[in-house]
């Protein structure tokens, strides 16, 4: 079971790198909880996924939760292959 984790997990690394490589950006503002927040130009990346962030959303919140170290901020023009998320466009907050 083990070995199908990591085979998954490897697997996800690779498509999302197919995508587009990730060139994270060091935050120049945090939220009180340390999260990092987006300044224009920027949206967040999760190591492994296919889709990028403009916004605090959902799907980020949980991620910060979860792993704050997979969550990472880069410049919005370089996105790749990357598709916009969906629940963005009702955003938690700024």
């Amino acid at each position: 079971m083990a070995n199908k984790t990591v085979r998954s997990a490897r697997q996800a690394y690779q498509k999302a790198e197919e995508l587009g490589p990730i060139i994270p950006v060091r935050p120049t503002r945090l939220r009180m909880d340390r999260s990092p927040r987006l300044e224009p130009g920027q949206v967040y990346v999760m190591r492994a996924g296919s889709v990028y962030h403009p916004a605090w959303c959902s799907i980020v919140a949980a991620k910060w939760d979860s792993d704050p170290g997979g969550l990472l901020l880069i410049a919005e023009d370089t996105v790749g292959g990357r598709r916009e998320c969906k629940a963005c466009e009702e955003p938690l907050t700024d």
